[in-house]
């Protein structure tokens, strides 16, 4: 498998680009994809760190998608294994993760935006791209690969001395099957088609 820990600047908050999971880059001409298996969106405003409101995107193409995990425990007890395969169906082209932070002179509130229990772990996610459909729109290729917990969205302005003025960032980390309908999910360490990474990007779980 392809895994990394992808931190991916995008030129520009508010518009989709194209992230191809074999380079762990955006697509040409903004990095050395040339695939855009997944197109990545961080859209919002930012006043300082105690004042946002963004939204995470991520839109796939027909017939591609990605499933969510949620252990269902809570961060202080053990952690739940992703399951061996990844599943036929259940797959969502778009997801959007909405996160908003306000303080006013009175108060504060926190909107995060993820379903559930805030306090409990997010396994993480599941998901299927180059799929093909025969003329019934049954599948008959694809290939799969997982998201390790949540996402992180970052757009410039305080306490983001990396992203330029109008850049935004993604952050996760992923394991990605290059094996056509290959639906393990499991990641030998010692086998990462990316080679040896270095420490702060190279993916240590299974």
């Amino acid at each position: 498998m392809y895994a990394k820990k992808a931190k991916i600047i995008l030129p520009q908050s508010g518009v989709l680009y194209g992230f191809d999971f074999t380079k762990g880059d955006l697509v040409a001409p903004h990095g050395e994809g040339l695939t855009p298996h997944v197109r990545l969106m961080v859209a919002g405003e930012k006043q300082d760190v105690f004042n946002y409101d963004k939204t995470l995107t991520l839109s796939f193409s027909k017939n591609d998608g990605i499933v969510q995990y949620d252990s269902g425990v809570s961060v202080k007890e053990s952690k739940f294994k992703f399951p061996y395969l990844a599943p036929e169906n259940g797959y969502h082209n778009i997801l959007e993760k909405h996160e908003r932070r306000w303080q006013k002179e009175v108060g504060y509130s926190y909107d995060h935006g993820l379903e559930g229990d805030y306090h409990r772990f997010q396994l993480g996610y599941a998901f299927r791209v180059n799929s093909e459909v025969d003329k019934d729109g049954d599948l008959i290729s694809a290939n799969y690969g997982k998201i390790y917990g949540e996402f992180a969205a970052y757009l410039h302005g305080t306490n983001t001395p990396s992203l330029s003025d109008g850049q935004a960032m993604v952050v996760f980390t992923y394991s990605y099957n290059p094996v056509a309908n290959e639906r393990s999910l499991e990641f030998d360490v010692k086998k990462n088609l990316f080679g040896r990474l270095p420490s702060e990007i190279s993916v240590s779980e299974p």
